[in-house]
């Protein structure tokens, strides 16, 4: 298993410094919310990012882990709006999301954005979700042409109306029925799922391809609450997992070192423990 660390997390840290701390750490990875390097995303700032972060982690001898807050910005993007302009610009801007992944060598990209897919006035939840079975099926082919996945993310009841358990983006994933539409984890958005991790990792592996850490209750860091890791871990140790555990919080520490340290210790704590049992 890779670990790796979601880049908001260092705050207006200069990425350099970030990537420095992050390797030191132990960690394999950086993903990355698009909206935090690519500015007012014009072709310029975009080129801009991709150039100078691509070089950053070959520097530090970083990976790519993906992209996640795919609709954060520019602002106005919804996947399922009424508006057929705002919808087109929105399913566009995947696309091209897709294409920039393709630019730091391919990568998964995490469909979160609860705002962006949402039941909008005027529209029934079947209606949204059909929207996005659809334009996830028209994608489908071009993520694989950007070396690329597009997971759909399970997001708690609190954040929106639409795939709010990983059964359910399962069955997204199983209608869209395309390789490069899957779906990951994130121990933060199960905390209101009827079954406990392992559990829900042990059903629905074959879908997964991406873990978020975090703590289930809070959402900051593992090993900061009471968040037992060890059964997920044995589940995907089990499994032979090889896929990216990413560590996602929803603040900026004041020392993100000694967060990452922590974070590190409690996982390969689990680790070890799950390979004695």
């Amino acid at each position: 298993m890779r670990y790796a660390v979601c880049n908001e997390l260092f705050g207006d840290m200069p990425f350099g410094e970030a990537c420095r701390i992050t390797r030191e750490e132990g960690f394999e990875g950086m993903e990355i919310a698009p909206y935090t390097i690519f500015g007012d995303f014009s072709d310029a700032a975009i080129g801009k990012g991709i150039v100078s972060r691509s070089h950053i982690l070959k520097e530090e001898g970083l990976q790519f882990a993906g992209f996640h807050w795919l609709l954060a910005a520019p602002e106005g993007l919804h996947l399922a709006s009424p508006d057929r302009f705002v919808r087109s610009r929105s399913w566009e801007h995947l696309r091209f999301m897709l294409e920039c992944a393709a630019g730091f060598g391919g990568g998964n990209l995490v469909l979160g954005s609860p705002k962006q897919r949402s039941t909008t006035p005027g529209m029934a939840p079947s209606e949204v979700k059909r929207i996005i079975i659809d334009g996830l099926f028209e994608i489908a082919d071009h993520a694989a042409s950007c070396s690329s996945k597009l997971l759909l993310e399970a997001l708690s009841p609190d954040q929106t109306d639409i795939v709010t358990s990983l059964e359910e983006a399962v069955e997204v994933v199983q209608l869209v029925n395309k390789p490069t539409i899957r779906t990951m984890f994130d121990f933060h958005n199960a905390r209101a799922e009827k079954f406990a991790p392992a559990t829900l990792i042990e059903q629905f592996y074959p879908y997964i391809e991406h873990v978020h850490l975090n703590e289930t209750e809070k959402g900051s860091a593992p090993g900061s609450g009471n968040t037992d890791y060890l059964p997920p871990v044995r589940a995907l140790r089990a499994r032979k997992y090889s896929g990216w555990l990413s560590i996602e919080i929803f603040q900026v520490p004041k020392e993100p070192r000694q967060v990452l340290r922590t974070a590190m210790r409690t996982m390969r704590e689990a680790e070890a423990s799950a390979s004695r049992t």
